[in-house]
């Protein structure tokens, strides 16, 4: 993959300063992702591998058509969805001939060799952020959540059972070592507790009322919330973009409301993608990695 430092270091960089900016105010300068983009497509282009820039482009294509589905329904910031097309245009490959960790494997080395060269490397970014992601804001939620009595869902509280029953076999079956019972324990946990307490974290800590005048750009509404007849009246929309809040605000005027539930604390996505793609630079695939030491 040509030009690969000029790719690391906007990768890293852009990365770096877009979480500082998520982390810091929960939103990313839409020109810096543009920026990236742009170069990354430049770089593929001015390779003229024809088959380099069609997989590199084909591919952020596709990312971005489901990023935006995703973004639509609330399910992603659309600065996430363009730091990973961004992302997928500067290193559509694992930019590194040998894997710098692979030597701590032994024999399991050349599993994750050969997928390094099979599977996308943003696909192993996004899983890596997404279980970076998932065990940092269980553990935010979890403050949020302290002194206060838990109440666990019942469907969750049931499918959590399911899952420890699961492991509990798959570990007495195969004789799954201490290491990767470890492994799947810091995966497995946070996802129960989220899967069991999503409903009262949501209540509690996600979801707040708040006025008009207090909704920011792309805040997500908690439609579920809100009277489906009002829904469907006002064709509200979960994003709320400039026309989106036009609409909720002559709802709102309409109804006499003073305030609005909305998703305002979700996890802040692009710190847990700058972990994820350093922790993949270092180890190709991360929960590969760690479940083959």
């Amino acid at each position: 993959m040509d030009f690969i430092l000029i790719r690391l270091l906007v990768a890293l960089v852009g990365t770096a300063i877009a979480a500082k900016q998520d982390w810091d105010t929960s939103f990313i300068d839409e020109k810096l992702l543009y920026a990236m983009a742009a170069i990354g497509l430049l770089l593929n282009v001015i390779t003229l591998d024809t088959q380099f820039i069609l997989y590199s482009v084909g591919g952020a294509a596709v990312i971005f058509a489901i990023g935006y589905f995703l973004y639509k329904t609330g399910e992603l910031g659309g600065g996430d969805v363009w730091l990973f097309v961004a992302l997928q245009l500067l290193l559509p490959f694992y930019p590194f001939e040998q894997i710098p960790g692979a030597g701590l494997l032994g024999s399991n080395a050349f599993f994750l060799e050969q997928l390094a060269s099979s599977l996308p490397f943003l696909a192993s970014i996004l899983i890596a952020s997404s279980v970076i992601g998932m065990i940092g804001s269980s553990a935010y939620y979890a403050y949020c959540l302290r002194g206060k009595k838990l109440k666990p869902s019942k469907i969750g509280l049931v499918m959590s059972l399911v899952l420890l029953i699961l492991l509990a076999f798959f570990a007495l079956t195969y004789s799954i070592s201490p290491s990767r019972m470890i492994i799947f324990a810091l995966v497995l946990l946070p996802s129960l507790f989220l899967t069991m307490f999503r409903e009262q974290v949501n209540d509690e800590v996600v979801i707040q009322n708040i006025p008009l005048t207090k909704i920011e750009d792309e805040d997500v509404l908690a439609i579920e919330k809100i009277d489906g007849k009002l829904v469907k009246k006002y064709a509200l929309e979960t994003v709320l973009t400039a026309s989106a809040l036009k609409k909720l605000g002559k709802m709102m005027y309409a109804q006499k409301l003073k305030t609005i539930p909305v998703y305002k604390v979700l996890p802040r996505f692009a710190p847990y993608v700058l972990l994820g793609l350093i922790a993949c630079l270092l180890m190709r695939d991360l929960m590969v990695f760690l479940l083959l030491v």
